[in-house]
């Protein structure tokens, strides 16, 4: 059971950096939101 929910984990962790990525795009390539959003977030893969 717990390396199912790590692999959700991963893959919602990997959506939401995506879904990030495409928004700033969207709006105009803004990649330094990105960024700072990096540093906000704890990501240990």
């Amino acid at each position: 059971m717990r390396p199912v929910w790590y692999m959700l984990q991963l893959a919602a962790a990997g959506i939401t950096l995506f879904m990030h990525l495409i928004l700033a795009l969207w709006q105009g390539g803004d990649l330094v939101h990105i960024g700072d959003w990096k540093e906000q977030t704890v990501f240990t893969p």
